[in-house]
Formats: structure tokens, C-alpha cells, sequence
């Protein structure tokens, strides 16, 4: 073996001892990443299992709060019943909070069955005046007509093809579908829609659950004058709304049930069902749609 040979043969050991502790050092570290990785993994899970369960349990409680209130509004004592007038009544629930706001839908303006004059009374109320009414006006008739013929600052289904929409020719559906026709852009939609029901179902105006501004929309001549300066002392909380509908003529009435559950932890969550009661005593409620 010639000098090179023996040099060669010499090193080997320390060399294999060097690539060795540099591997071995390199799998500590790939070990050590993983590790880190799975730990961090696990604990997101962990957060992520938390908050998911907190959002159940509120999703849980606010499913909880519509049957309390149904149950309110099938109580026979006044003491038990719920306000109908919107109101809102606030309960402690399983370590949480949840909201309760029942408002009848006859106290709302209902939007299939007003004439012009409330229309423009309604729009006046969102903020609406001069050719942006007109044009909310008119687009608004043209949606629940049954033709296809435009009226002067209307709109039907040559305006909306491009946005391919076209006008219902029949009372709206729901509230949501509003937002649809020309004229009316978010802010006039939300605020139209904090008064106003698709879901006002066979039945008359009321006076006692209905808003001051509902009010005014509806008597736009002033007829209900002292009923609206009534109820904006009761809306400002000089006066104690509770259950002005007995439980007889809460029959076949539909009302609006939404409900807020919140937990410190912060998970919140929101629920709203339109219901109806029967009259039945095996079936006592009707749920028409909730959100």
C-alpha cells in the first residue's frame, strides 16, 4: 500500500466520525422542527376546537331563546307573556346573555298592500326626496305589477337584463328582495326595512305594536296624531310597553322573533324566525321561515 493509500485509510474513521455527528446533530434538528410544528398544530387545534365549541354553544342558546319566546307568547298569564312591541328583554343563560326581541308584523308597514301616498311616505322616512323618490317610486310599482310597461321614473325588464334580474310582477317574497329594485341602494334598504314586513299576513294595521315612524307612514295626513305622540313617550320609556295583544287575537298574527346570545369568552351568535300561532293545541305554532 503505497503512502496515499495508508493516508487515505488513516482519515476515514474521523471523517465517518464527523459526517456521523453532523447527521445526527441535523436529525435532532429535523426531529426538534417537527416537533415544534406538531405542537403548534395541536395547540391551534386546541383554540380552534375552543372556539368552535363556544360558537355552538352560543348558536345552541340562541336556538334556546326562540323557544323561550315562543313559550312567551303562548302563556296565558300576563306576567309570563312577552312584549310584542319590541321590546327587548334580556335573560341570563348558561354562564351567557341572550336577547330577546318579539315584534308583531302587524305593527309594521306592509309593503304589498300600501297605496302611492304611503310609498312616498315610506321613502320620505328613508331619506328619499324629489327625482331619487320618483324613481324608487315608480321602479317599486313596476316590480309588483303584473305588466312589462315602465312607468315615467320606473324601471322593468329591459333596466335590470344586464344584471340579470328582472322584475317579479307580484307582491314581494321577502324584504331581502327590495334591495333588488332600482332606487333602492343599502341605506334606504335597511332603513325602509327596520319598519316595513313581507310578512304582514291577513289582518289590519296595529296601532298599539307599531312604531312611531310605522305610524306615520301609514296616517302620512296626520289622522293618528295622538297614537303617534303616545307611542314615541312609550319608545323614549316613559311609558312600559308589554303585551297589548291577548291571546285570543294573537291567533293566526305573525310575529318576529329574534334573538342574541353572547358568552364572555366573545363567541356571539344571532337567530330570527317569523312565527305564527295556531290556536291549536297540537300544533300551536307555525314557524313560517327563520335566518
Amino acid at each position: 500500500m503505497n503512502f496515499y493509500g495508508r493516508l487515505t485509510v488513516g482519515i476515514r474513521p474521523a471523517a465517518q466520525e464527523g459526517y456521523a455527528l453532523v447527521a445526527a446533530v441535523a436529525a435532532i434538528l429535523f426531529f426538534a422542527i417537527v416537533a415544534l410544528a406538531a405542537l403548534t398544530l395541536t395547540r391551534r387545534v386546541i383554540v380552534t376546537g375552543s372556539a368552535e365549541v363556544e360558537a355552538a354553544r352560543a348558536s345552541a342558546a340562541a336556538e334556546a331563546g326562540i323557544a323561550l319566546a315562543l313559550r312567551g307568547l303562548l302563556a296565558n298569564e300576563a306576567a309570563n307573556a312577552f312584549p310584542v312591541d319590541g321590546t327587548p328583554r334580556r335573560l341570563v343563560f348558561d354562564g351567557g346573555s341572550i336577547e330577546i326581541v318579539v315584534r308583531d308584523e302587524r305593527g309594521k308597514v306592509p309593503l304589498n298592500l300600501i297605496d302611492e301616498t304611503q310609498l312616498a311616505a315610506l321613502l320620505e322616512y328613508a331619506g328619499l326626496s324629489g327625482e331619487p323618490l320618483q324613481v324608487a317610486r315608480d321602479s317599486f310599482l313596476d316590480w309588483i305589477d303584473e305588466d312589462d310597461e315602465a312607468r315615467p321614473s320606473g324601471a322593468e325588464r329591459a333596466f335590470y337584463r344586464k344584471e340579470g334580474l328582472a322584475p317579479r310582477n307580484a307582491p314581494l317574497q321577502t324584504l331581502r328582495e327590495l334591495g333588488r329594485v332600482r332606487g333602492f341602494p343599502p341605506d334606504v334598504f335597511t332603513k325602509i326595512a327596520s319598519i316595513a314586513t313581507t310578512d304582514f299576513g291577513n289582518g289590519t294595521f296595529d296601532l298599539q305594536t307599531a312604531t312611531p315612524a310605522a305610524i306615520a307612514v301609514m296616517y302620512p295626513a296626520g289622522d293618528a296624531a295622538v297614537d303617534q305622540i303616545i307611542r314615541g313617550r312609550q319608545s323614549q320609556g316613559q311609558v312600559t310597553v308589554l303585551d297589548f295583544v291577548d291571546k285570543t287575537s294573537r291567533v293566526a298574527r305573525p310575529f318576529t322573533i329574534s334573538v342574541t346570545a353572547s358568552y364572555p369568552s366573545g363567541a356571539v351568535a344571532s337567530r330570527s324566525c317569523v312565527v305564527e300561532l295556531t290556536g291549536a293545541v297540537s300544533r300551536p305554532y307555525l314557524i313560517r321561515h327563520c335566518a
